[in-house]
This record gives C-alpha cells, sequence and structure tokens, in this order.
C-alpha cells in the first residue's frame, strides 16, 4: 500500500501543476492566412430580431463565433474591443452565437451587460457548417465577399488592431 502512494502522491501532483499551468497560460492565436475563396453567404438572426445575411452588407466584416459561456471569448471580446471604436466605421463586426441551445435573449444580454460593440446574432446550423465551425473564438476576416483570412483563439488588442487594419487597407 506504501508503495502504491509513494507513485500516486506524485502522479496527482504532476496532474495537478500541468493543468494549473495549461488553464494559466494564454496562447495568442495567430491569423491564418489562405487563398481567398469566396465566403458562404450567410442568413442569421440578430438578438433584436432582425435578419442579416453576408451579402445584405456592403463593407468588410468580421465574423466571429463565440458563446456565453467561453471566458476566452469574453477576454478575446474585451480585447477587441479597445480598438474597434477606430474602424466601426468602415468594418461591420456581427459575433455569431455558436451555442444553439442559448436564446437571442440570453446572448443579447451578454452583449449589453459587457457592453461589446457590433451585431450579435444567433447562430444556425448552416453557418456553423458552411465556416467550420467547431470552437469558440473563430474569426473570419471577409472582405468583398472573399475570406481573407481565418484564426481560432484569444488575441491581445494588438493583434486585433493588426486583423482589423488589414480588413480596411
Amino acid at each position: 500500500m506504501k508503495n502504491k502512494m509513494i507513485i500516486i502522491i506524485p502522479a496527482v501532483v504532476i496532474a495537478v501543476v500541468v493543468l494549473f499551468i495549461g488553464f494559466n497560460t494564454q496562447v495568442e492565436a495567430t491569423p491564418i492566412d489562405f487563398t481567398s475563396y469566396e465566403a458562404p453567404d450567410f442568413t442569421v438572426t440578430t438578438t433584436n430580431g432582425e435578419t442579416l445575411s453576408l451579402s445584405d452588407i456592403d463593407k468588410p466584416v468580421m465574423v466571429y463565433f463565440t458563446a456565453t459561456w467561453c471566458p476566452f471569448c469574453k477576454k478575446d471580446l474585451e480585447e477587441m474591443e479597445k480598438v474597434y471604436g477606430q474602424y466601426e466605421d468602415e468594418i461591420e463586426f456581427v459575433a455569431v452565437d455558436m451555442d444553439l441551445r442559448e436564446s437571442a435573449e440570453t446572448f443579447d444580454r451578454y452583449q449589453k451587460q459587457n457592453g461589446f460593440p457590433g451585431i450579435f446574432a444567433t447562430g444556425n446550423e448552416q453557418i456553423l457548417s458552411d465556416y467550420d465551425v467547431f470552437s469558440t473564438t473563430t474569426k473570419y476576416g471577409i472582405k468583398d465577399g472573399v475570406v481573407v483570412f481565418k484564426s481560432i483563439g484569444p488575441v491581445k488588442s494588438e493583434t486585433w488592431n493588426e486583423i482589423l487594419a488589414s480588413l480596411v487597407n
């Protein structure tokens, strides 16, 4: 029994340390450049009940997939908010709730409580499939109907600034 405890205790300590380091380390996502391809058109319902389609937006679009329960998304959106004011007249920011169980009211309350800018909309199976969304903090930059990059993971405000600037230049 004593020999088993000598093995189990260090193993538990190592597991706890690895988990602690993993959850407290923020990994900065790097935008992935693609060969440009046509962005799939989508239609979503905004939290105020209006229908919004990509084809109706006549400026560059940042589509951001999130959920109210995602702590990484909240931090990422806080970082975006620091710089978005410089671009809000030139870029449409559309946050899409990828948790299909959340109501429009819940998502609207989340936006208002946190003061996040942009359009917030409930997601649907079609947009999640068309944009191959499997993770929160997924971002698509779309310019002239063409996907110019995709990124997954939270980024700092400096990186948000670079991402948004690339959509207007």
